[in-house]
């Protein structure tokens, strides 16, 4: 029995949701495009301690999670979400978070190049 490549994403929650393979792809493409700039702003409003800016890019950027099955990422976000908006001292510094999201669009670019289940 063939062990799953994926560990952080499920790509059958974004199957289901895209309905085809098509559709799939083109949602995968978005969140390659789109995912990093998010987490880019998320970075930049930790380093700038910026609450209103950090719970705007983690809560774009767990939506972003949720439709690709990534429940891990999505919970570190919501942490981090809550923890802006309710105005406490945001952690500069997220290892395990960057390790995490890198782990993601490595498992996307994965479910990309997979032939069609």
């Amino acid at each position: 029995m063939k062990q799953s490549p994926y560990h952080d994403i499920d790509p059958q929650v974004l199957m289901a949701a895209a309905g085809d393979r098509a559709t799939f792809l083109l949602l995968s493409q978005t969140f390659l495009e789109h995912a990093p700039q998010l987490a880019e702003r998320l970075h930049d409003g930790l380093r700038r301690q910026d609450a209103t800016a950090v719970a705007s890019a983690s809560h774009a950027l767990k939506g972003m999670a949720m439709l690709i099955g990534a429940t891990q990422l999505c919970a570190q976000l919501q942490h981090i979400e809550n923890t802006a908006r309710q105005h406490h001292a945001l952690p500069l510094h997220q290892p395990s978070l960057h390790a995490l999201f890198d782990r993601v669009l490595s498992e996307v670019r994965t479910s990309i190049d997979a032939p069609a289940a």
